[in-house]
């Protein structure tokens, strides 16, 4: 199990993930 703090990592950086691949016009995907 992955505790509240690395959880809320994770999402972090899957939304800074998501974000940046916006920013450069590749979310055909999603």
């Amino acid at each position: 199990m992955l505790t509240a703090s690395e959880v809320a990592e994770l999402l972090h950086l899957h939304v800074n993930t998501v974000k940046r691949l916006g920013d450069r016009g590749e979310l055909a995907f999603y």
